[in-house]
């Protein structure tokens, strides 16, 4: 196999690759699991920015859709989502209710033997009455329970609008300094 000459910039993650023999960009953006890659960047296979900045472009545009359509559409729409309740228990003692939107990560889950199941929002304030003689905690209303999963989901989507935003500035830049340059020898 051919070790690669010289380097260039992918034109969705911006990130410095390997360009192959053949001009494209190398994979790059997985993650090894069980000997096998997961994922990549949809980058990988493309010519480098310094070669061709199409689909930078049109991924710069796509994400301004994003932007400034859909996701707003889906933070209006967040008013109305209903969310998915679990109760977290470690087999015997109820710890917490929490929400499809809560950000309690599944690493989690599997450091403190946790397990989540599935509950109807009925059941979660009655549970949380129970959960919280546990904690001490402040019994949840149905409606606060529900507020906590919308608050959630608002906060992830205004999270996702402010990375996209970050991203596209990131990429024009690139783009603006790197478009038309050689590639970098190795």
């Amino acid at each position: 196999m051919k070790k690669h000459t010289h380097k260039g910039n992918c034109q969705v993650c911006g990130s410095l690759q390997a360009v192959r023999a053949h001009g494209y960009i190398a994979n790059h953006g997985y993650n090894v699991e069980w000997n096998q890659h997961v994922g990549r960047c949809y980058g990988s296979g493309m010519k480098p920015l310094q070669e061709d900045k199409s689909y930078a472009e049109k991924n710069i545009k796509a994400n301004e859709e994003a932007i400034n359509v859909n996701l707003p559409k889906m933070l209006d729409e967040v008013k109305d989502f209903m969310p998915t309740f679990y109760l977290a228990t470690n087999g015997r003692t109820i710890k917490d209710i929490v929400t499809s939107d809560s950000h309690y990560d599944y690493s989690s889950v599997l450091k403190h033997g946790m397990e989540y199941k599935e509950v109807t929002l009925k059941q979660a304030v009655e549970l949380d009455k129970i959960a919280n003689l546990y904690k001490s905690g402040k019994n949840r209303t149905a409606e606060e329970l529900i507020e906590e999963g919308r608050s959630a989901a608002k906060r992830r989507i205004e999270r996702h609008i402010k990375s996209l935003k970050a991203h596209n500035e990131i990429m024009k830049r690139l783009v603006e300094q790197y478009y038309g340059t050689p590639l970098i020898p190795v």
